[in-house]
């Protein structure tokens, strides 16, 4: 589904992702396409975008739109953004993806917060993406790697997230800020 018109709310009447169902039409084909701004996602179930380069929800040269309490999981990338800004990105179980959990790839002044990323091959990756916010989320049991931010990423703030990964890939850009706190586990 493709989704142009701006400043639209699309919210499932229970608000519990398990009792509405969005499925892709096809296997190669994204779940939704967003290419407009202001718009709001909540309370789905995403599935069957299940071709490698498809994704559940796709973010494309978007402004603030919030997608939140959503469970993404079945596709080829659960989350992608490219060219988008001011976005909030929250309490998402983003699960059993082919490649990526969450992709922010050449987008800028995101916020993610408190969303789950567990058992795809590539939990949260930052590719050529500046100012964004990375706190408290979880990132486990994704077998390539559980975070990778590339060092064309700078500015990015990552803080308070639980990570339950053997490979995490940080090639730092410039101006990125972590807190290293240790706690039971690797904690940046």
């Amino acid at each position: 589904m493709k989704i142009t018109k701006d400043n639209l709310t699309i919210r499932s009447e229970s608000g519990n992702p398990d009792d509405t169902i969005i499925q892709a039409g096809t296997p190669n084909a994204n779940v939704l396409l967003l290419k407009a701004d202001n718009i709001t996602i909540s309370g789905f179930k995403i599935l069957g975008a299940t071709d490698p380069i498809h994704s559940g929800i796709y973010l494309s040269s978007c402004r603030n739109c919030t997608i939140d309490n959503n469970k993404l999981l079945n596709n080829g990338l659960g989350i992608y953004t490219l060219y988008s800004s001011g976005n909030i990105i929250s309490n998402n179980t983003v699960t059993n993806n082919e490649e990526y959990g969450i992709a922010i790839q050449s987008s800028k002044d995101n916020l993610l917060s408190g969303n789950t990323a567990s058992d795809s091959s590539r939990g949260i990756h930052f590719g050529n993406s500046d100012g964004n916010t990375f706190s408290d989320n979880t990132v486990q049991n994704n077998s390539v790697y559980g975070f990778y931010i590339c060092p064309r990423s700078d500015r990015n703030l990552i803080y308070n997230n639980y990570f339950n990964n053997t490979n995490m890939t940080i090639k730092n850009g410039e101006g990125n800020s972590y807190n290293i706190t240790k706690t039971s586990a690797l904690t940046l």
